[in-house]
This record gives structure tokens, sequence and C-alpha cells, in this order.
């Protein structure tokens, strides 16, 4: 049940505090991504107090949890619009 939690919960909850707290999506998606990195680093170091795991173990599953916050912040902003570019024809 950890594992879930750590993995998928956690990263989740920091993407939508992020979109709550911040209401660009740029600086959403920046604090989601250290929040995240700094939210797995801790868990592991608290699940394993022993030191087994170190900030390789964390930086190794780091992907998964970031595109996890990362896609609650884009979800939370909704789609982003495109932006199109007008041309000028000259005549």
């Amino acid at each position: 049940m950890e594992p879930l939690l750590i993995l998928f919960l956690v990263p989740m909850a920091v993407g939508i505090a992020a979109v709550c707290v911040f209401h660009d999506a740029r600086h959403a998606s920046v604090a989601a991504t250290l929040a995240c990195a700094l939210v797995i680093y801790l868990s592991l170091q608290w699940l394993d107090p022993g030191g087994t795991y170190t900030g390789l173990a964390a930086f190794l599953v780091l992907p998964l949890p970031l595109a996890l916050a990362l896609g609650a912040v884009i979800i939370g902003h909704g789609r982003s619009q495109s932006r199109r570019r007008h041309h000028h024809r000259d005549a």
C-alpha cells in the first residue's frame, strides 16, 4: 500500500495543491516538480530509516511521480490553447 501511496497518490495531490496555490500553469508546474522530488526523497528516507535506499533510489523512481504531478497540473489548468500564428501575405 505504501508504494501505491507514494508513487501515485502523493504526486497527484502535490500537483493539485500546486494548482490551488499558483494560478499560473508555469509556476504551478515548477512548484509541483520541486515539491514532488522533495516528497519522494523524504518519503523514501522516512520509510527506510536504516539507510538501505539512497538518493539514487529516489532519483530512479522519480520520473513516474513527476509525470503524475505534472499531469495533475495540466488537468487542473485545463487544456491549454494553442497559439495560432497569423501569416500575412505580401501582395
